[in-house]
């Protein structure tokens, strides 16, 4: 893209990305049922304490704050959020209801 040899269209968040401002949406473009992301995330064995799953929460949420960290991702193309885990958690649910329901509908399987 920055040598010119490609021209974006759309990105597939609900929002522009702060690394392509000048990017419009598939739902701008006229799609607004195309929306995927890319995310990640952090996650802990079942049954993990709740205060260590507090602390760890934290600090990632702080880490991810962090002015190096915000940039390093930036650089990357990443948008940066650093949600603690009462955020991350209904959000993960989220994610698998609608994608699991998807991989459902196609038929897909592990091999």
């Amino acid at each position: 893209m920055q040598a010119g040899k490609l021209r974006p269209l759309a990105v597939t968040g609900k929002a522009r990305r702060t690394s392509l401002p000048e990017v419009p949406t598939f739902a701008e473009a006229g799609y607004p049922q195309m929306e995927a992301r890319s995310w990640f995330g952090l996650f802990a064995p079942a049954g993990t304490p709740a205060p260590v799953v507090a602390r760890l929460s934290a600090s990632i949420a702080q880490a991810v704050a962090g002015t190096g960290v915000q940039a390093r991702l930036k650089e990357l193309g990443a948008d940066p959020i650093g949600d603690r885990q009462e955020v991350f958690q209904p959000f993960v649910a989220q994610e698998v209801k609608r994608w699991g329901a998807l991989v459902e509908r196609s038929g897909a399987t592990v091999d």
